[in-house]
């Protein structure tokens, strides 16, 4: 028994060191991205769409490579359910639950042509923006009418675009509350919405918490569920002047829809 709590122990203590060696990675991951490999790309005769897949493309690899590593490092198990209900070549619209610091890094390896909505605050960073940029993801610090435009072109193009429609981490313990931006966006680009269900074993990598604030006994374990597309076609208005209240519908929709899908999975 005494050896059994040892090796916990120092398995727990190795967490942490891998944990924030994954960070320093990133980072180091960030600032080689930024200043080496997209001014390069950036430098190729290639129309601007070309470098943007390039980029996109050079971000789903590199973000494998960063989640295998962690998975390696015994720091994180990453289990993929329903992955078969994507779609292999065309535009999609991801709707997700955002409860870890990671998920959008998750929902990224799913797809080579990935778009997001980017808080303003990883904009100030010097070297993330200029990723950005390359791959021109979407700042939500813009006029709502641009924003809805340039989601909209993004699926027009053939992007997988990925929202957290509560906006921010979910807070642990706490009813989900999402905004309407996720529902106006389907309902102007009358894209289906393809539900992810992101399910943390733990409470850890959230908003309240620390990077080193882990598992005791075991590492992190998240797991993410693919769900049948939900067809938003019943809640456009024929009205234009009704999207408002589309809008609200469809917001409480997905609302109910996960909060069901999040109390279905935990322990009874």
């Amino acid at each position: 028994m005494r050896g059994k709590v040892i090796f916990i122990t120092l398995n727990y203590y190795w967490r942490i060191f891998a944990t924030g060696i994954c960070f320093i990675l990133f980072s180091i991951g960030s600032i080689i991205t930024a200043v080496f490999i997209f001014p390069i790309l950036r430098l190729l005769p290639l129309t601007i769409n070309k470098r943007k897949y390039l980029a996109q493309h050079f971000i789903y690899y590199a973000l494998n490579v960063f989640t295998c590593s962690m998975e390696i490092l015994g720091v994180l198990k990453i289990t993929i359910k329903g992955i078969e209900k994507l779609p292999a070549q065309k535009s999609a619209l991801i709707i997700a639950n955002h409860p870890t610091l990671i998920d959008a890094i998750l929902l990224m390896t799913l797809w080579k042509k990935s778009n997001c909505i980017v808080k303003q605050a990883l904009w100030q960073n010097l070297f993330l923006r200029h990723i950005f940029k390359t791959t021109q993801y979407i700042s939500n610090d813009t006029d709502p009418q641009q924003l809805l435009q340039q989601c909209h072109l993004a699926l027009q193009n053939g992007d997988a675009l990925l929202i957290f429609p509560e906006g921010t981490r979910t807070s642990p313990g706490k009813k989900l509350k999402f905004q309407r931006g996720a529902a106006n966006i389907a309902l102007k680009s009358k894209h289906n919405i393809i539900p992810v269900v992101i399910l943390s074993q733990y409470q850890t990598l959230t908003k309240e918490q620390k990077w080193y604030q882990i598992p005791y006994s075991d590492k992190v374990r998240i797991t993410l569920i693919i769900y049948d597309t939900i067809d938003i076609h019943a809640f456009i208005p024929e009205d234009k002047e009704k999207y408002a209240i589309a809008s609200r519908k469809l917001t409480q929709y997905l609302e109910i829809y996960f909060q069901q899908e999040l109390l279905s999975h935990q322990p009874i």
